[in-house]
Order: C-alpha cells, then sequence, then structure tokens
C-alpha cells in the first residue's frame, strides 16, 4: 500500500506539511502489512503554479498509485480529487515516521476523526456560499 505525505523536505524525519496542494514535496512511502518498505522524496511541481495546484497535486497522488494521503489540510479541490478516487485523508500535524506508524497501528479501528470533522467544516462553508448566491440571485 501505497501513502503519500505532504512534506516540507521530505522524508521519514522531516514534518508534514500544512497543506497538501503546494507542500514543498511529497513523501511516498510503500507499507506491507505493519513495516515500511520503500520512501521515496518528490518535489512537488505543482507548487508554485498560479491556478489548479490542488487538482494537480490530486491527480498526482492518483497517478501515484496513493491510498492514503497525510497532510496538515487539504483544500477543497485536491480533497474533491482525491476522495472520488477513494483515497483516505489524514489530517495530521508532526513527524512523517510518526504520522505513517499510528496510521499502520490504527489499521481498520475507524476513520480519522479530525478528517470528519474537517469535512464537516467544508461542508458547512459550501453551503454558507450556496445560501449566499442564493440570496444574491433572489435579490435580482
Amino acid at each position: 500500500m501505497k501513502i503519500i505525505i505532504a512534506t516540507n523536505a521530505g522524508g521519514l524525519e522531516d514534518n508534514v506539511s500544512s497543506v497538501f496542494g503546494r507542500s514543498p514535496s511529497y513523501t511516498i512511502v510503500e507499507v506491507e502489512g505493519k513495516e515500511i518498505k520503500n520512501v521515496r522524496v518528490i518535489p512537488n511541481q505543482f507548487a508554485s503554479s498560479l491556478h489548479g495546484a490542488g487538482v494537480q497535486a490530486g491527480q498526482f497522488a492518483v497517478n501515484e498509485g496513493a491510498k492514503v494521503a497525510i497532510a496538515g489540510n487539504f483544500g477543497p479541490n485536491v480533497a474533491n480529487i482525491l476522495r472520488s478516487a477513494g483515497i483516505e485523508m489524514i489530517i495530521f500535524n508532526g513527524k512523517v515516521k510518526e504520522a505513517v506508524e499510528n496510521y499502520i497501528k490504527r489499521g481498520d479501528e475507524g476513520i480519522d476523526i479530525a478528517m470528519l470533522e474537517e469535512e464537516i467544516s467544508r461542508i458547512e462553508e459550501m453551503l454558507q456560499e450556496i445560501k449566499n448566491r442564493l440570496d444574491e440571485l433572489e435579490k435580482k
């Protein structure tokens, strides 16, 4: 199984980046059973894109065959792509190795609560945007 982690410089000893789409690099960890088998660091070629960094980063994760994505936060565009591809999103702040080990230990115990809370927040923001747009249209 592949886990893609948004990182600042990359590697297991690095910190998880606070953002996914514009993180400076990605650390891709391959896990077999409960063991880390391979670690690769790839610079994020989309970090400095003027537009669409999240979309491109999400598609990159899909193309890499990741089953899990870890970052401090996921923007709405990248979250939509990852969700559509069935990639589990984990919100984590701390060291990359700790994030991976926590995920491995957790196994099938359930979905990350922080990720669900973040999703609720995103849905509430989208709902508010829809309500605002409706109000604007009704005023015309």
